[in-house]
């Protein structure tokens, strides 16, 4: 009996080993495969970011900021005809700003790459010669330049004529007046009649009240997507001198983010003690 029993146990355990091997093995294999976590942020920044949620913005802003500290200016206006050279918020009589005033022409004729070495120049002035490859930045959201306003009706979502949108809402305000009792001077401002303080606190109360059931609304909405890019040099969001608010603005008209405004900054806040 015991001669059956270790008979039957040997091959028990080897087997048990065997799988336990192949275990190992899969689980190193399948480790070795995993997609590591890459830096997708700006030079000198700690933050990581798996390529599964990279972010298809830094890609402007990494290649902006590749040029710039190349100083190939000639390259970022071929990459970005349409961007605006912007402008410091200093008084143009002042040193520092931007160079001699554009001619009106063709947007897409000027040549803005002495404006690209004024700004790559005007940051080393002020944050030192390695200032460019120590760069940090944070994205904001901000309107975009191009818009389309259009009427909504609440209960399908679909896009109506304006025409429409009135019509709806007079039926809706008219349901509203006779279901209270009430005249058109009870919720909308009487023409040429003077109301008194308790009539006119009244009508906005009942307007108030009512306002939120229009069945239409007016909507705007972003033809695409616009985000301010603010920059750190070094760290650094303003200079010893006192300038600060670097910044870029970058948009998506065609789903491929382009630089839009070209780096603007705000200079030293003066202190106004009142005297003249």
């Amino acid at each position: 009996m015991k001669k059956l029993t270790l008979k039957l146990t040997v091959p028990i355990l080897l087997l048990f080993v065997l799988v336990a091997a192949l275990f190992y093995v899969i689980t190193i294999y399948t480790n070795s495969n995993q997609p590591s976590a890459i830096d997708t942020t700006t030079p000198g920044s700690s933050v990581t970011e798996s390529p599964a949620s990279k972010d298809p913005r830094d890609e402007v802003v990494k290649t902006y900021l590749s040029l710039m500290e190349q100083e190939k200016y000639s390259e970022m206006r071929e990459l970005w005809p349409n961007a605006s050279a912007g402008n410091t918020e200093s008084d143009p009589n002042e040193a520092g700003t931007l160079p001699d005033k554009i001619p009106p022409q063709n947007h897409a004729e000027l040549d803005f790459t002495p404006f690209y070495k004024y700004q790559h120049d005007s940051v080393v002035s002020l944050f030192g010669e390695n200032a460019w490859q120590n760069v940090d930045y944070e994205f904001t959201k901000i309107p975009a330049p191009d818009h389309k306003a259009k009427m909504i009706e609440k209960s399908t979502g679909k896009e109506i004529s304006y025409e429409e949108s009135v019509r709806l809402n007079q039926e809706y305000w008219k349901k509203v007046i006779e279901e209270n009792n009430w005249t058109e001077k009870d919720v909308f401002s009487p023409e040429g009649v003077e109301e008194t303080q308790a009539e006119r606190e009244q009508r906005e109360k009942n307007h108030a009240k009512y306002i939120d059931g229009e069945p239409t609304e007016y909507v705007v909405e972003e033809l695409y997507e616009s985000y301010v890019v603010d920059f750190k040099f070094g760290g650094k969001q303003a200079a010893e001198s006192g300038e600060h608010q670097f910044k870029i603005t970058i948009i998506n008209p065609d789903g491929k983010w382009v630089v839009f405004d070209m780096l603007t900054w705000n200079p030293p806040i003066s202190e106004h003690n009142g005297d003249k």
